[in-house]
């Protein structure tokens, strides 16, 4: 009886360096999002909603004094 052998199945590669930036989802109530989108639509060119709360967020974490992050002492 013949010996029969299967070939490898494929599988995603492994990259070498993980990914650089994080996920998350952000619930947010309808009167925030109203005003996300009527300043989003105010814009000669409007940005994306992850652009605008991204920029929010380091905004707020400036002024708390916690952005950019320090370095390790």
């Amino acid at each position: 009886m013949p010996v029969v052998m299967s070939k490898k199945k494929p599988g995603r590669p492994k990259s070498a360096t993980p990914p650089k930036e994080k996920i998350l989802a952000v619930r947010m109530p309808p009167d925030l999002e109203a005003s996300l989108q009527q300043f989003i639509a105010a814009q000669t060119f409007p940005p994306d909603r992850t652009a605008v709360t991204l920029r929010a967020l380091e905004n707020f974490l400036r002024e708390q004094g916690h952005y950019p992050p320090r370095k390790p002492a």
